[in-house]
């Protein structure tokens, strides 16, 4: 599979219905820019750029990770002894939100590497505009279609899961043209 670019402003749209809920998402809506890169982009060397981008385009910074077993339950203390970096607004879901200026997104790259990069689940970083509604959500399973559906608070997402996938949807901000020039060269 190749990577694929979809622009909002060029008239490109990428659309994903969530399988349960039927629920439509569409990158028209918003305006938004979408990269659905199977393996083509290694993120985990593009750090600056995804932190660049919840800056360039959103209040604060957001994370959920959907763990695999085993080591779920290591793998989430890891996460919640950041908890000077991260806060957890909603106990009973894996969401976390954190400060713009504390950018929490190294430690969670090495979090994630430690324990199986890809194999150890689907993971999702970004920023918002204002907190996600999980009323009506599963608990601990909050997904990307759970969070595209509050597209209006995005400001952008980078979702990463299993076989080196990624999806990537951002606002487009003063700039943001040449950075990803940048990172398409990596």
């Amino acid at each position: 599979m190749t990577m694929k670019i979809f622009d909002a402003e060029k008239g490109e749209e990428f659309k994903l219905i969530d399988q349960e809920s039927k629920n439509e998402f569409s990158n028209l809506k918003q305006n938004l820019f979408v990269i659905d890169d199977p393996e083509k982009i290694l993120w985990e060397e593009n750090i600056d750029f995804i932190l660049k981008c919840i800056s360039a385009t959103s209040v604060k910074g957001y994370f959920i990770v959907t763990p695999w077993v085993p080591g779920r339950d290591a793998l989430m203390q890891s996460i919640y002894d950041l908890n000077e970096k991260l806060w957890n607004k909603e106990k009973d879901y894996d969401l976390f939100y954190f400060d713009v200026k504390d950018e929490p997104i190294k430690e969670l790259f090495k979090i994630r590497e430690k324990f199986g990069g890809y194999n150890s689940g689907e993971w999702v970083i970004g920023g918002c505009n204002s907190y996600f509604n999980v009323e009506g959500f599963k608990k601990n399973e909050l997904t990307t279609s759970d969070i595209l559906l509050q597209d209006e608070k995005i400001g952008c997402l980078l979702e990463l899961y299993e076989m080196h996938q990624s999806l990537f949807i951002t606002i487009k901000y003063a700039g943001f043209e040449g950075d990803l020039k940048r990172i398409m060269k990596s």
